[in-house]
C-alpha cells in the first residue's frame, strides 16, 4: 500500500546507516498502525521480533505497543526481555526504566521502584547513566503521588545534570503545590534566569505572590505578558488590579486577552469577576444610602427641639385634664408657679 512505499523509500535513504536501521524504521511503522488502531500491528512486531531475536527494537516496540493499549503487564514482560538481550547501555537503561514505568502504570509500586534501585548495584554506570535512573524513580513516584520522593529523586537527578530544565520545571512546579514556596522559586528563577519561558515566568509570579511580594510578582506577570504574551499571566495580572480596585484597568488587560486565540479560562472568569466586583460595590452603596434619610431627618427634628426653649415661651397659665396648671421656666428648670418679676 501507500505507506509500505513510502516507508520502503525512508529505509533506502537511511541505507548504511548504523541508527535508523531497517528493523528501527519497521518497528517504527508498526506502532504508528497500532496509534492508529490497525489490530495486526501486534502480530507484524512478533513476526519482526522473531526474525531478528538479537535485536531489542522489536521487543520494545511490543512494549509500546501494549502500553497504548494499557496493557501494562505484557509491555513490562516486553521491556525486561529487551533490557535481557541487549548489550548496548543505553538501551538497557531506557528498557528497564520503561519497564519500571508500566509496573508503575499498573499500580506495582514496590515492583517498580526494586527494579531501578537494582541498577544501582550495576558496574559500568557512569553519572550520565545514574541521572536517567533517578529520573526513572521521580517518574515512578509522580506516578505514585509520592510527592517526597518525586522532590528528592529530581534533586538528585538535577545535581547530576543542572541543565535539564525538563525535570528542573517540574520539580519548581511540584514544589509550589506542595506549598514549598521558596523552594519553587529558587528553581523558578534558575528557569528564568536561563532563558525562561512564559509559563515559567508566570509561575514565578505565583510563587511571588505567595511569598507576599507583590511588586516582583507583577514585574513577572508583566514579562509574561509583553514578551510572551501569556493569557494566564494577563489574567493574574488583572486580578492583581480587580483586587486593589483598578477595574479599568483590568479590563483593559482582559480586552487585550481575548484577542488571542485560545486565550486561557481564566480569562473569562476575571471578566466576570470585574462585574461581581462592580454590582457587590453598587449594592452596598445602595444599602448604605439606604439609611441616610431617615437619620437624616432625625437629626433636623432633634435640632429643633434643642433650640425651642430659647424660641417659644411657655410662661403662663395651662389648661390640663385637671385643671389648669401654672408653669414657669426659672434657668434650665421648668417649675408649677406663675413666674414673677
Amino acid at each position: 500500500n501507500k505507506a509500505q512505499i513510502e516507508l520502503n523509500k525512508i529505509i533506502a535513504n537511511f541505507e548504511g546507516d548504523d541508527t535508523f536501521t531497517e528493523i528501527y524504521w519497521n518497528t517504527r511503522f508498526q506502532i504508528f498502525r497500532c496509534q492508529a488502531g490497525e489490530s495486526d500491528c501486534f502480530s507484524e512486531l512478533k513476526k519482526i521480533s522473531e526474525s531478528y531475536p538479537e535485536s531489542s527494537l522489536p521487543l520494545i516496540a511490543l512494549g509500546e505497543a501494549y502500553e497504548q493499549y494499557k496493557n501494562f503487564k505484557l509491555a513490562a514482560e516486553h521491556y525486561l526481555k529487551a533490557y535481557e538481550i541487549s548489550k548496548n547501555k543505553s538501551t538497557k537503561i531506557i528498557s528497564i526504566i520503561s519497564a519500571a514505568l508500566s509496573y508503575a502504570k499498573d499500580s506495582n509500586f514496590p515492583g517498580a521502584y526494586t527494579l531501578l534501585l537494582n541498577q544501582f548495584r550495576e558496574n559500568g554506570y557512569d553519572k550520565l547513566d545514574f541521572n536517567e535512573l533517578y529520573k526513572g524513580l521521580a517518574q515512578v513516584a509522580k506516578i505514585e503521588k509520592n510527592n517526597w520522593l518525586f522532590v528528592a529523586f529530581s534533586e538528585k537527578s538535577l545535581d547530576f545534570s543542572p541543565s535539564d530544565s525538563d525535570i528542573r520545571f517540574s520539580l519548581a512546579y511540584e514544589y509550589s503545590q506542595i506549598n514549598e514556596q521558596a523552594l519553587a522559586l529558587y528553581h523558578y528563577k534558575i528557569l528564568c534566569e536561563h532563558g525562561g519561558d512564559d509559563v515559567s515566568w508566570n509561575n514565578i509570579g505565583v510563587c511571588y505572590a505567595e511569598l507576599g511580594l507583590n511588586y516582583k510578582s507583577i514585574t513577572s506577570y508583566t514579562k509574561a505578558k509583553d514578551k510572551f504574551k501569556n493569557t494566564l499571566a494577563m489574567a493574574n495580572l488583572a486580578y492583581n488590579y480587580i483586587d486593589k480596585g483598578f477595574l479599568d484597568q483590568a479590563k483593559e488587560i482582559l480586552d487585550f486577552a481575548k484577542k488571542e486565540n485560545n486565550y486561557h479560562s481564566n480569562i473569562d472568569s476575571a471578566i466576570t469577576r470585574i462585574s461581581e466586583v462592580k454590582n457587590k460595590e453598587t449594592d452596598i452603596e445602595s444599602k448604605a444610602l439606604t439609611k441616610v434619610e431617615e437619620t437624616k431627618k432625625f437629626r433636623i427634628k432633634f435640632a429643633e427641639a434643642y433650640a425651642v426653649s430659647y424660641s417659644v415661651n411657655i410662661d403662663g397659665l395651662w389648661k390640663a385634664k385637671h385643671g389648669n396648671i401654672p408653669l414657669c421656666i426659672k434657668g434650665d428648670k421648668l417649675i408649677p408657679e406663675f413666674c414673677t418679676q
